[in-house]
């Protein structure tokens, strides 16, 4: 802290000037710069931080599941209906390439729920599930979900802003 009058250097929790005896004010220019190196140092950029991460994995690996054993009935339909064909058929090629084809339905499927990152995922993830079979359903549940991560992270920016200034 500086002297407003002579501007010689005091020490921080001194009320009077050391040299001439003026009263220290905290308004004087060369105490409000020390004092905005402190609050910029303390400053801390925003991140938003994406919600849902789990959940995403989770419909990922297990969403999948139910429609694997369905692609195998079907790809034995045209080979044979027993035990042995359909074990050789899940461990082969082709059982790996229905599992990778039924993974990348199931995400285009939750694609509303994969994207969306707010407070509105686990909604999101009960309508995709009950109207995402129909391509207006799935269409408004997009929009809905990228609508939402916008008032989201404007949500978050400016809570991140009030707390930087309080």
């Amino acid at each position: 802290m500086y002297c407003p009058n002579c501007g010689i250097k005091q020490s921080p929790n001194g009320s009077f000037c050391s040299n001439c005896g003026q009263a220290m004010a905290a308004a004087h220019p060369l105490n409000r710069n020390s004092s905005m190196k402190e609050t910029t140092a303390s400053y801390k950029p925003f991140v938003l931080r994406k919600k849902g991460k789990l959940l995403n994995i989770f419909i990922i690996l297990f969403g999948s599941i139910p429609i694997i054993p369905l692609l195998l009935f079907l790809a034995t339909l045209g080979i044979g209906s027993d035990i042995i064909t359909t074990v050789r058929l899940a461990v082969s090629g082709l059982g790996f390439i229905l599992a990778i084809i039924s993974v990348i339905f199931n995400a285009i499927y939750y694609l509303p729920t994969l994207i969306c990152y707010s407070n509105w995922k686990p909604i999101i993830l009960l309508l995709n599930f009950f109207i995402s079979w129909t391509i207006l359903g799935w269409f408004l549940l997009l929009l809905i979900a990228h609508m939402s991560n916008k008032s989201y992270a404007e949500r978050e920016k400016l809570r991140h802003d009030m707390n930087q200034t309080a």
